[in-house]
């Protein structure tokens, strides 16, 4: 379920592209028999949310990992760190 969903939400270009990186076989077919359909925006989807989380929520949620932000990118990386400097 949350595939199809993610599917939905996604570029489809970018999914395509993505299959055709995929070294497993079944998991190729899989992909390829979902129904195509257009992509939702998040800002559809979740009309009341700030702008910059629907950004980095899309970003996270890439299907292709070289698409995703880092931690250092969104700021987790100097949270952590004062996290680990302030409690631990």
């Amino acid at each position: 379920m949350a595939l199809s969903t993610l599917y939905n939400i996604l570029q489809v270009y970018k999914l395509l592209i993505l299959i055709l990186q995929i070294r497993n076989e079944k998991a190729k077919r899989y992909l390829n028999s979902m129904r195509k359909k257009q992509p939702v925006p998040f800002s559809q989807k979740f009309p009341n949310a700030d702008p910059l989380a629907l950004r980095l929520l899309e970003g996270l949620l890439a299907f292709d990992p070289k698409d995703r932000p880092s931690a250092e990118e969104v700021g987790l990386l100097s949270q952590w760190e004062n996290f680990i400097d302030n409690y631990l």
